[in-house]
């Protein structure tokens, strides 16, 4: 589904908008990862399934970082989306 919000973002003219649209499908991954973790505890998925699955929402999830923080640099200070540590 966060294919559809990168969508509708890439047709916005405001950087503003383009990364609220990119913020949303980030999180939209997010709930994804946590849907294909919930279907292994819950014996929906074997072990294989889930590995592979959760390799590829791992590699779109780097891609959309990548993404934000090269296209969208009003979010690369933003702690939501960069590998900053939290004190």
């Amino acid at each position: 589904m966060f294919n559809f919000y990168l969508a509708e973002g890439s047709g916005r003219t405001s950087v503003k908008d383009k990364a609220r649209f990119s913020e949303i499908a980030y999180s939209s991954s997010l709930e994804l990862l946590n849907q294909i973790i919930l279907s292994f505890d819950f014996e929906y998925v074997d072990e294989s399934q889930y590995i592979q699955i959760r390799e590829k929402i791992t590699e779109v999830n780097m891609l959309l970082m990548v993404y934000i923080n090269l296209k969208l640099p009003i979010y690369n200070s933003c702690q939501h989306f960069t590998q900053k540590s939290h004190k």
